[in-house]
């Protein structure tokens, strides 16, 4: 009955079947820069501050700013020298008897290096 005695193979452990793949902290891979810079957030303000070198973006909610600086130093090539972060609330607006809100945002003020600039359109 050798068709039925039992064969051993070789189990792999726990730790080697989901191998992934190791990721320092403030680290990001490029699929994940892809969400985190929506658009450049262009107000009066905005303007004034681009006269400084800090340029304004909306960012994804879950964002840091070791992502958002990653993800400006790719996309436009500038150095970042400081992220600053902003979340705005939900804020309730009505007309009339109507109740809606006005959706909240996240910003993040990036400063660049001085003799580099951004084009935003």
């Amino acid at each position: 009955m050798a068709f039925l005695k039992r064969t051993t193979s070789k189990k792999k452990d726990a730790s080697e079947a989901h191998e992934m793949p190791v990721v320092e902290r403030g680290q990001i891979q490029k699929n994940e820069m892809i969400g985190i810079l929506r658009y450049p957030h262009v107000t009066e303000k905005a303007a004034v501050a681009a006269r400084n070198n800090t340029y304004v973006f909306a960012v994804a909610e879950g964002a840091n700013k070791a992502q958002v600086k990653k993800a400006v130093e790719t996309r436009y090539g500038v150095t970042v020298t400081g992220v600053r972060m902003v979340s705005s609330h939900v804020k309730e607006v009505r007309r009339g008897r109507q109740l809606g809100y006005k959706r909240g945002i996240k910003k993040a003020y990036t400063t660049i290096s001085k003799g580099q600039t951004i084009e935003i359109q």
